[in-house]
């Protein structure tokens, strides 16, 4: 929809191009955050209820992953503030058609989407998932 958008309205909101790669960028941060997750942390996290102990290399292959998650949400926030910054906030311009209206209703509603998944991973699954992990290597 965003090119679409920038290929309607870009000449009169030239902002649009820069919000089209940021989205894009943006977009590929979130696939690769993803796929990291699935294939790397969340296995690791669910050996921990299985494992009496582990030795330090395991508990790095977990701790890693997890601060790497956490640099990759950093940089998502980075972009969705552009996103808003960008958009003033989501503003519907006069001239804007239904299109570009709900390319900006949409991003809005990623960047709420955006900040709960940071503040369940952040505040909740990663928290539990460190002191779990601490439990693991006392024992």
């Amino acid at each position: 929809m965003s090119r679409k958008v920038v290929r309607v309205h870009g000449d009169a909101h030239p902002e649009l191009h820069e919000v089209e790669s940021t989205f894009l960028d943006l977009a590929d941060e979130v696939t690769h955050h993803i796929e990291d997750e699935e294939e790397n942390v969340l296995p690791e996290l669910e050996r921990l209820d299985d494992e009496p102990s582990l030795t330090p290399d395991e508990e790095a292959r977990i701790r890693e992953p997890i601060a790497h998650l956490e640099d990759e949400h950093d940089v998502a926030a980075a972009h969705l503030e552009r996103l808003r910054s960008l958009t003033d906030d989501y503003a519907i311009p006069e001239d804007a058609c239904p299109s570009y209206h709900n390319m900006l209703d949409r991003l809005r509603l990623l960047e709420e989407d955006m900040h709960l998944h940071i503040h369940k991973e952040s505040n909740v699954m990663f928290p539990e998932a460190l002191l779990r992990l601490e439990a693991v290597v006392a024992e």
